[in-house]
């Protein structure tokens, strides 16, 4: 858990983030839209740097984490396997949606960032491994439940869901894009006869 000014001048960050390109986001606009001390910063944070990494972090994971949510509660609510096929259709259609292309760019360009900064990887690794486990964890959940079949890792299905909706982004940045709900057909089609254990009679 972070200290509470911490927090603050991250969550700041973020806020700027998404309305600003990264190199306009300055320490001096963090600073004065949190209403922080200069001094304040850098008793949180080693430099600038450090504080726009972990904002960036926060930003990359909150789309994966707001997924594993509806996913967490898909499988406390879900009374059978058509309700799971149901609303796994609905989340695909959404995560996949035209809506989703900014959130998906964004994960995109963050994973090319951290190949040229060595403590944003670290730190963004280690995020990275959290979504992992956490989607792992439901992923064992549906399989306890016998709504997902043994055969298969819990984390490489976690993977595989994380990679289709960053895959889209491949189409997303085309002149002749696919039509969404052939992409979401697809998708649909894979986790049914695939990943989805067969009904029991």
């Amino acid at each position: 858990m972070n200290h509470p000014t911490k927090q603050i001048l991250i969550d700041t960050a973020v806020i700027l983030l998404d309305e600003l390109p990264m190199e306009k986001v300055t320490s001096e606009l963090v600073l004065e839209k949190s209403k922080i001390s200069k001094g304040s910063l850098y008793h949180h944070f080693p430099d600038f740097g450090h504080l726009i990494d972990e904002a960036q972090v926060l930003r990359f994971s909150r789309y994966v984490d707001g997924s594993i949510d509806a996913i967490a509660h898909i499988l406390q609510n879900a009374a059978s396997a058509d309700e799971i096929k149901t609303t796994l259709r609905a989340l695909t259609a959404d995560t996949q949606s035209e809506q989703r292309s900014k959130d998906r760019r964004n994960r995109l360009q963050l994973l090319g960032l951290a190949t040229q900064r060595p403590y944003f990887e670290e730190i963004l690794g280690r995020e990275q491994e959290r979504l992992t486990a956490g989607l792992a964890d439901l992923v064992r959940e549906a399989q306890e439940k016998g709504w997902i079949r043994l055969e298969f890792s819990p984390r490489a299905v976690a993977l595989l869901i994380q990679s289709y909706t960053l895959g889209v982004w491949l189409d997303d940045i085309t002149p002749n894009r696919i039509p969404a709900h052939d992409w979401v057909t697809l998708i649909n089609a894979v986790v049914e006869n695939v990943l989805l254990a067969p009904a029991q009679p």
